[in-house]
């Protein structure tokens, strides 16, 4: 009697551990979700406007929305684990990031100098760059958006596996 009360307690007990962690983890995943969803419709619009109008400048269409995709994405970075937020970290400098292009005063450049000093307008500017190359940095501008946005594609996603 005694011990098959114990056993009863014990079984409730853990039973009760059991559910308090599910619900942990479902409504964790649910805020993720919630967020993966905000993500994508920060970048929606541009991605839109930069997949279906080759003539937009990436680079000041992006440099416009940049403030909207920083707060998305920082808004999204605090629901994913260490690995997922150290890729998605990286995700984000391949995004935003320079491509270390310097200048010097006395050497000539395609690109003036105010294209130069901006991230966005020295990666993905059409400015000074031939229809080829804006037609590139276009694409490379819609790789890196898509590449942010993978990490937000279902409650059970799989990060980039960049480090693997």
């Amino acid at each position: 009697m005694i011990i098959g009360s114990i056993s009863t307690v014990g079984g409730a007990v853990i039973g009760a551990i059991i559910a308090y962690f599910f619900a942990v983890h479902l409504h964790k995943g649910q805020r993720t979700f919630a967020a993966g969803i905000a993500l994508r419709s920060a970048f929606a619009e541009e991605l839109h406007s930069l997949k279906r109008n080759p003539g937009h400048d990436a680079g000041n269409l992006l440099q416009a929305a940049f403030k909207k995709h920083s707060l998305a994405v920082a808004e999204f970075a605090i629901y994913l684990n260490r690995h997922e937020a150290l890729n998605f970290e990286i995700a984000w400098i391949a995004y935003y990031g320079t491509d270390q292009m310097t200048l010097d005063d006395d050497v000539e450049c395609e690109l003036p100098r105010e294209v130069l000093e901006d991230p966005f307008l020295q990666k993905y500017s059409k400015k000074g760059v031939n229809v080829a190359k804006a037609k590139e940095r276009r694409e490379r501008a819609i790789s890196n958006i898509e590449s942010l946005l993978a990490f937000s594609r279902s409650p059970n996603r799989k990060s980039n596996e960049l480090l693997n």
